[in-house]
């Protein structure tokens, strides 16, 4: 807390979402590749009400995100030895949230977390094929808009096909 002391509380949390993304895989000369997207996504985020042993009180309204976003990335389709391909590749896109007005209120105090409004992302990454089912990838990203900013961002992942 601001005074220097320990508060304890605890609490759970449910929610709901989904994502929808569509776009197109476009083969250029060189091996290069675009492919252009729209992403759209949403998710609802239960209120909950909670007390610390303090004697502070927060009490949340249920919380909406619906996003949508465009964008496009473009890379290279690499071939190594043995087979494996590897893909290192750009994107920006351009989203919007939707969804506003969700709001906390903290001893009586409303605070209101609204991130709504338009952004630009940027990222740059690498997808590597290690074999017809596996891949792994790599991006780092930076995103910047009307109440947000993300300096950096990274996601690691692998995919397994069947």
């Amino acid at each position: 807390m601001t005074d220097g002391k320990r508060s304890k509380g605890d609490y759970d949390n449910s929610a709901i979402g989904g994502s929808v993304e569509v776009g197109r895989h476009i083969k250029l000369e060189k091996s290069y590749f675009i492919e252009p997207f729209t992403q759209w996504s949403a998710v609802v985020i239960q209120g909950k009400d909670y007390k610390l042993d303090n004697g502070l009180q927060a009490e949340g309204d249920r919380t909406r995100s619906l996003l949508g976003k465009a964008g496009v990335t473009v890379g290279r389709d690499l071939q190594l030895n043995g087979g494996t391909k590897l893909q290192p590749y750009v994107r920006g896109a351009f989203a919007h949230e939707f969804s506003t007005n969700n709001e906390v209120k903290v001893n009586n105090n409303v605070f209101n977390n609204d991130l709504s409004g338009s952004r630009a992302e940027v990222g740059a990454g690498i997808a590597i094929n290690l074999s017809g089912r596996w891949q792994a990838h790599a991006e780092i990203e930076y995103m910047n808009g009307k109440n947000i900013e993300m300096p950096m961002g990274g996601t690691v992942g692998v995919q397994f096909k069947w």
